[in-house]
């Protein structure tokens, strides 16, 4: 997901990077130029990990990230297709 920001926000990104890096990390659109801030040399493990926790901080749904509404990890149409998949 791409957020546009501007100069001040971009300094606020910075000071959150040096403090808080998990914060910060996301692309970011500044002037038509995309900004990118990650870990160096993470594995795709770790980065479906954070994913999955921050959905799940979210209230979203782990599989799509659509919002919902009771504290389950799936929503219903997802719980149904990985379901699915499960007992074919």
């Amino acid at each position: 997901m791409l957020t546009e920001i501007t100069k001040d926000s971009l300094v606020d990104i910075v000071k959150n990077l040096l403090n808080n890096p998990e914060m910060s990390i996301g692309n970011y659109l500044l002037n038509g130029y995309r900004i990118q801030i990650s870990k160096y040399k993470e594995s795709g493990n770790d980065r479906y990990k954070r994913l999955y926790n921050k959905r799940r901080d979210n209230n979203l749904c782990i599989y799509c990230g659509k919002e919902l509404d009771t504290e389950k990890r799936l929503c219903s149409k997802c719980d149904l297709k990985i379901d699915k998949k499960r007992w074919v």
